[in-house]
């Protein structure tokens, strides 16, 4: 009795946050150059939300429009993650697995560092990317991790 209880709370507190149950994000697109130079991120859930960060992303960039991409919205969210302004290139965000426990969606995004030893471009970029994720009834909350 003991080893079965013993398995059962190892079995629960391993399966906190789990990724086989998670619905996982698809990556839409990430790049080096947005007009959101602040760390922050946001969950979209409207053409029109979407729409309109889009725009703030793309507001002061040359060459050309980008167009927005489609997602339908009855179906996914959309998880925004802009990592800052570096004075230099190499840098990225990079989409984690997402997790599901404690009542809640995890989404992490991972920001990656140019190698100390690394020839880069010295000009400012502002890593961001944006993912969908299937709706589903559980609160989502998004981290912008340092790389590890």
């Amino acid at each position: 009795m003991g080893f079965a209880f013993a398995l059962a709370v190892v079995a629960l507190v391993s399966g906190c946050y789990r990724m086989s149950t998670a619905p996982q994000p698809e990556l839409l697109t990430s790049g080096t150059h947005s007009a959101i130079i602040q760390r922050e991120w946001h969950l979209v859930d409207s053409a029109r939300e979407w729409s309109a960060l889009w725009k703030r992303h793309r507001a002061n960039v040359i060459g050309g429009e980008e167009v927005l991409p489609n997602v339908d919205f009855s179906k996914r969210i959309v998880i925004a993650a802009f990592g800052g302004s570096f004075p230099t290139g190499g840098y990225a965000l990079e989409l984690l697995p997402t997790k599901a426990g404690g009542g809640e969606v995890l989404v992490r995004f991972r920001l990656v560092r140019p190698p100390a030893d690394a020839i880069l471009t010295q000009a400012f970029t502002q890593p961001f990317a944006f993912a969908t994720l299937p709706r589903n009834p559980l609160p989502v909350r998004v981290e912008i991790v340092d790389e590890e």
